[in-house]
């Protein structure tokens, strides 16, 4: 039976089934032990040398290693196993650091294309014949499709010469997360352009004009170096206003001298500077004049901020102002406002107990309209008293469930569109819905007003409308069907002065303090 055993591993060895042979060998200790099974393991070692030699050759490095292992087994630490293990060692190495190279060169090729450097990215996935390099060549493809179509909108909206559109266009590109040369170029181009604008407004006198277009450069570019002398040169104006309004032109022509030292080539400086320093001087021949010596003597004192606000309380102001007004005039409020606040942004304004939150495309149309994907659920946020839930479910017979919203509360109506509540002065019922992802369907709003008994418009975070210039804070509330404004500064109402309460018409400018709006219907 040995000699059987034998010979049927000699003919399995002839026949280069060296797996078989090694197999019998293996597992007969007798067969090891004679004579011509040593000399068959002695043959099969070489074979199984050879042919790792071959895999080994072909990168098959597995299989490799097993051919080694089995001739080791067989033929001990000799000098050709020796020889094809440290070959074979080195062969792993290099293969492990070529792996090693290909996973840093695709962590690389992602960081790119995240950053939308997406020819770097794209060079880099060039380089690489792997299929884990596929699924980064599908996002670089998909994110270089959006880029075009974000620069195709922004250049053909420069090509009109459409800065407001492009603007939107740019908005719209930096929520999506897209950034990189494409943008940045056209970020530059946009702001040298709104720059130009802004200037040529500027000399010109149009300080309206001027704010405007330099919030829609702040809404694309506003840690650029360019867009702070602006904004400093814009203040020093409101704060000039803001002390003509109040009866002090020589503050007035102070700032203003300030603003020409630093903008000398503004051609209507000086003649402002001029009247102010005019009506600086009027104003201080009447105080010590004649009728400042009635004041005098009653210890009163004289000064023209005490004119400028105890006019309005007079009750020639209404007819300077006209009749249209007056808190006497009774129009139906809408539902739905839109107030815009120079420098601050534009807010929606919500009247209603229960507002519904949901896509543009639903059949039934939302309070609220977002660009969402039109099978999103709608949802509600209903005004209970003084508290705030958010009610979803309900269609189709479902389940609804009602979740009282605290300050801070976000609030996700699908993957990319979520909002935050808050209530920014415990003291007021209304509540404010602040967009942080996603976009309304027909306006660039980020903010919310769910106006309940009024809006607080003042600095600090205790307002609803936060607007830093104002001193003191002013109060929106509707009185005999009209938005009216309660505050101790000066309104004017389309360049007159108008008396607190002072009812505020639909697209009108107006003007609280330093503070300059317009309330329109949304």
């Amino acid at each position: 039976m040995l000699m059987l055993r034998i010979r049927q591993a000699e003919v399995a060895l002839a026949d280069g089934r060296l797996d078989e042979a090694f197999a019998a060998l293996m597992g007969d200790e007798a067969l090891r032990a004679h004579r011509r099974g040593q000399a068959l393991a002695t043959a099969l070692a070489g074979q199984l040398l050879a042919r790792g030699r071959g895999h080994l050759a072909a990168q098959r490095l597995e299989e490799a290693r097993g051919d080694m292992d089995k001739a080791g087994r067989l033929a001990g630490n000799a000098t050709d196993v020796a020889a094809l293990r440290a070959e074979l060692a080195s062969q792993m190495l290099r293969r492990r650091a070529a792996a090693e190279q290909r996973a840093s060169l695709l962590a690389e090729a992602r960081r790119h294309i995240d950053q939308d450097r997406l020819s770097v990215g794209e060079r880099l996935l060039g380089e690489m014949e792997t299929s884990a390099a596929q699924p980064l060549r599908s996002q670089l493809d998909q994110r270089q499709r959006a880029l075009d179509a974000a620069a195709a909108g922004i250049d053909e909206a420069l090509a009109r010469d459409d800065w407001s559109a492009a603007a939107a266009h740019l908005v719209a590109a930096r929520q999506e997360g897209l950034r990189g040369a494409a943008i940045d170029e056209r970020i530059g181009r946009l702001r040298q352009m709104l720059l130009a604008r802004i200037a040529e407004s500027f000399a010109a006198g149009r300080l309206d004009t001027a704010q405007i277009i330099l919030e829609h450069l702040t809404s694309v570019d506003a840690d650029s170096p360019h867009v702070q002398p602006w904004k400093k040169a814009l203040a020093q104006c409101r704060r000039a206003a803001q002390a003509v309004q109040e009866g002090q032109p020589g503050r007035a022509a102070q700032t203003l001298r300030r603003l020409r030292t630093a903008m000398p080539e503004v051609p209507w400086l000086a003649g402002e500077i001029e009247h102010c320093e005019q009506a600086a001087a009027a104003l201080d021949h009447l105080a010590t004049g004649a009728l400042g010596l009635l004041d005098w003597a009653s210890g009163t004192g004289f000064g023209p901020v005490a004119v400028l606000r105890e006019s309005s309380d007079l009750p020639e102001c209404k007819a300077t102002c006209g009749g249209q007004h007056g808190l006497e005039d009774d129009m139906s409020l809408p539902e739905r406002l839109l107030i815009r606040v120079d420098g601050v942004g534009s807010f929606l304004v919500l009247r209603g107990q229960r507002v519904t939150l949901g896509p543009i495309s639903s059949s039934a149309r939302p309070d609220i309209a977002f660009l969402i994907d039109p099978s999103t659920p709608p949802v509600a946020i209903e005004r209970a008293e003084e508290d705030y839930f958010l009610v979803t479910g309900g269609a189709a017979g479902g389940a609804v469930s009602r979740r009282l919203l605290t300050d801070g509360d976000k609030i996700d109506l699908s993957g990319r569109c979520r909002l935050r509540f808050s209530r920014p002065n415990a003291a007021s019922t209304s509540a404010l819905l602040e967009l942080t992802a996603g976009r309304l369907g027909q306006s660039d709003t980020r903010k919310i007003i769910l106006m309940d008994r009024e809006i607080l418009l003042g600095a600090g975070a205790a307002a609803h409308i936060r607007a830093e210039d104002l001193a003191e804070q002013a109060v929106l509330l509707v009185r005999d069907g009209r938005l009216a404004c309660q505050t101790g500064q000066p309104v004017l109402i389309n360049g007159k002065m108008a008396a607190c309460p002072a009812a505020l018409p639909l697209a009108t400018p107006v003007r609280i303090g330093p503070v300059s709006l317009i309330v329109e219907q949304a």
